[in-house]
Order: C-alpha cells, then sequence, then structure tokens
C-alpha cells in the first residue's frame, strides 16, 4: 500500500511539471474547452490529468492509513504534507513527499528521536522502534511492549560498554534488565532513579508479556503508548542528543 503511495506521488510530480510546462494556473476556476482552441484545451486536459492523479494520491493516503501500512507520525507527516500540496501543486513537494512514502515502503522509517546514539547500535535501534510503531498502529501491543524491553537492552549494554569497555552481551548474553542496572550500579554508572523506575516499569510489562502466567497480560492502548514513551525518554537521557 505504501508502495502505491509512493508510485502515485511521483505521477502526481510529474503531471504536475507537465501542468507547469503548460503555463497551468491551479488558481484560475476550470476554463470552458473549446475544440477550436487548441492551447487553452490543452491546458484542460493537463489541468485535470493532475487533479485526478492528486485524487489517486489521497485515496492511497487513506488507505494507507486504514491499513497501518505506515508508522502514525510518518503518516500525519504525509497527511499534513498532502494538505500543503493541494494548495500549492508544486512537484519538488510532491517529490519530497514520494521519497518519505519510499522509506516507509522499505520498511526502516528513522524514529524522531534527540538522542546521540553510537553507530554501533543506532540502525538496530532505528529498525526495531519502526516496528515498535508499526506494532502499535496495527493494535498489537503485547509486540510493541517486548520491542521496548528489546531496544532498552541494547541501549544500556552498549551505555554499560561505553563506561567499562567490557561487553556483558558477550559474557552474560541472558542477562536481564534488572541485573544489568545492578552492575551498572556497582560500577558507579549513574542512573537516575526516576529513569531506573521507568526501565524497571518496561521490563515488568515486558515480562509479562513475553512468559506465561496464569493470567495473560494484555497491555491497552494507553499503556502501551506510556511504555513506548518512557523507552524513548530512556534512550534520550542515556544518550543526550
Amino acid at each position: 500500500m505504501a508502495g502505491q503511495l509512493q508510485q502515485d506521488l511521483l505521477a502526481l510530480k510529474d503531471a504536475l511539471q507537465e501542468a507547469q510546462r503548460a503555463g497551468v494556473d491551479f488558481s484560475e476556476q476550470q476554463p470552458k474547452i473549446s475544440f477550436l482552441k487548441f492551447d487553452q484545451s490543452k491546458k484542460t486536459h493537463v489541468r485535470n490529468a493532475a487533479l485526478r492523479t492528486l485524487d489517486n494520491v489521497k485515496k492511497a493516503l487513506t488507505a494507507a492509513k486504514q491499513n497501518a501500512v505506515a508508522p502514525p507520525h510518518i503518516a500525519a507527516q504525509l497527511e499534513e504534507g498532502l494538505d500543503e500540496l493541494s494548495h500549492t501543486m508544486q512537484p519538488e513537494l510532491a517529490d519530497a513527499l514520494a521519497k518519505i512514502a519510499g522509506e516507509v515502503q522499505d520498511g526502516v522509517t528513522k524514529p524522531t528521536i534527540q538522542a546521540r546514539l553510537p553507530a554501533e547500535i543506532r540502525e538496530v535501534v532505528y529498525v526495531d522502534l519502526a516496528e515498535m510503531e508499526k506494532a502499535f498502529a496495527a493494535g498489537i501491543y503485547r509486540s510493541a511492549v517486548m520491542l521496548c524491553g528489546r531496544v532498552l537492552e541494547v541501549v544500556l549494554h552498549r551505555a554499560y560498554y561505553e563506561a567499562t569497555q567490557h561487553d556483558l552481551l558477550e559474557k552474560s548474553p541472558g542477562m536481564g534488565l534488572g541485573t544489568l542496572l545492578a552492575r551498572m550500579a556497582e560500577r558507579g554508572i549513574k542512573i537516575d532513579p526516576a529513569l531506573g523506575n521507568q526501565i524497571h516499569l518496561i521490563n515488568q510489562a515486558r515480562v509479562h508479556s513475553v512468559h506465561h502466567k496464569h493470567n495473560t497480560f494484555m497491555p491497552s492502548q494507553a499503556q502501551t503508548r506510556a511504555i513506548m514513551l518512557y523507552t524513548v525518554d530512556v534512550i534520550e537521557k542515556v544518550f543526550p542528543g
């Protein structure tokens, strides 16, 4: 679906470039077609083709949102951009929106986080955050919570390595977040107490989502959103931008 949206946006860019070459002014009222005036007839044809393509883009975006193809922040960005495009009809904007839609199609949209992540973990964190947003958009809240825990493990293990030059993932690959926090405290790696509470909360939600219990933990949309926000907050405080 995101692929169709990108194709329609690229087609719209071409249609708007053709309209520019033909001297079409979209702010003017639609002129009446006269078969005796070829130039006027051509302009009307080019104008109508661009407007039809714009309508196709709007339908493709609606379908992408309904099918939760794009993460919420990307869908909102595309929707805002399309609203502006409907008024300006600039081919450059259509091209820019096509590139954003292409990122969604590739499956690795870069989330906007204010963190200076080390190069060694940057891509895996971006991929997991993108998957997390897709799971949330699709209503698969347990999976989103599990991904939050995975992201924290990657980030905190890297923070430990940056401070000590010891790779706990290599020596103790199954270490839980609680034990990792204790190791960080032993090494004098300071974690704000409030941040530690957030990490424990995310870890507990992840554990209850992964392991079988008598009463299966089914996080609500609001709980999942809060855990996701906490996760991003931890990342930004451990590796401030």
